[in-house]
């Protein structure tokens, strides 16, 4: 699994049927569009849950995707992001594994500002 973001507490993700789970949140892609001076993140949420007896060399957790959404964000956005996290990062080059890590410090940090599922900053 890529660079993530989960939740610390079981978050309702279904509110019909009263479901709760764990939440991981990942962007899975992430591109400018110079054309309307924004980025576009592309990112993911799965239910976390424990895996039964697990073998070795298997995961302890399973990722079961819900939902996937098409987040936008300025260019100002993004450089008061980077400059809150005070990580400077370009967008532009490839999608390393440092830059995964920036960006799933910059998500954690825009879900501890505009808490989704019913959560609270501190729950991420």
């Amino acid at each position: 699994m890529d660079k993530i973001v989960r939740s610390t507490v079981p978050l309702v993700y279904n509110t019909r049927d009263q479901k709760s789970a764990i939440i991981a949140l990942k962007i899975s892609d992430w591109t400018r569009e110079e054309k309307f001076n924004r980025y576009k993140a592309l990112v993911e949420d799965f239910i976390v849950t424990d895996v039964v007896d697990p073998q070795p060399g298997q995961p302890f957790k399973t990722y079961t995707p819900f939902n996937t959404k098409n987040v936008v964000y300025t260019n100002k956005e993004i450089d008061d992001l980077f400059d809150f996290i005070a990580i400077p990062v370009n967008i532009g080059d490839s999608y390393s594994d440092k830059q995964q890590e920036l960006l799933a410090n910059a998500l954690l940090v825009v879900t501890q500002q505009l808490p989704i599922y019913g959560s609270t900053a501190g729950q991420w």
